[in-house]
């Protein structure tokens, strides 16, 4: 089984309805694989209209899909990273107004670690789709991200590989 768990576009490493647009492509352009099932895995996907459209396409594919749900509580719950600050009060400090634009940027997205973290819950993904892909029975299970194409080419390839 093959799983390609996507998360939310998270800014500045992914554009807007990236996500979106990469299940499109996929749909759109990867063939059947031989002796492969596709699943889709929806990680924390924090906007519901954008979890609705997402599993709109993938129906309307004929594609199963799992979905680990975003918990608005915990994530409001989480802290944020003060750790990263050089010192307590340092974004009200002259050092902080007299940094590069890039540095203030770096250390404002550092104390965004915790909630980063919950929304990407990237390990946390992946042992769900290879607990899926056990309960399933699959003799292999490939937990991919949601972004990733493989060409027919490729996929015989990797099998070949596989089979040696």
């Amino acid at each position: 089984i093959l799983y390609r768990i996507i998360g939310n576009d998270l800014y500045p490493r992914h554009d807007e309805g990236q996500s979106l647009a990469n299940l499109e492509f996929i749909l759109q352009h990867e063939p059947d694989l031989e002796g492969c099932e596709k699943r889709w895995i929806f990680n924390r996907i924090r906007q519901p209209a954008r979890l609705q459209r997402l599993v709109d396409l993938l129906v309307a594919h004929g594609y199963g899909y799992d979905v680990i749900p975003f918990d608005a509580d915990a994530f409001a719950d989480l802290p944020w990273d003060w750790g990263v600050l050089p010192s307590p009060g340092f974004l009200a400090s002259d050092a902080y107004v007299r940094a590069l634009s890039h540095q203030r940027q770096a250390w404002e997205l550092a104390l965004y670690r915790n909630k980063n973290n919950y929304l990407m819950n990237n390990n946390g993904a992946r042992n769900r789709a290879l607990e899926l892909g056990r309960s399933r029975g699959a003799d292999w299970i490939l937990p991919w991200d949601g972004n990733c194409f493989v060409t027919a080419l490729a996929w015989r390839q990797l099998c070949v590989a596989v089979m040696r």
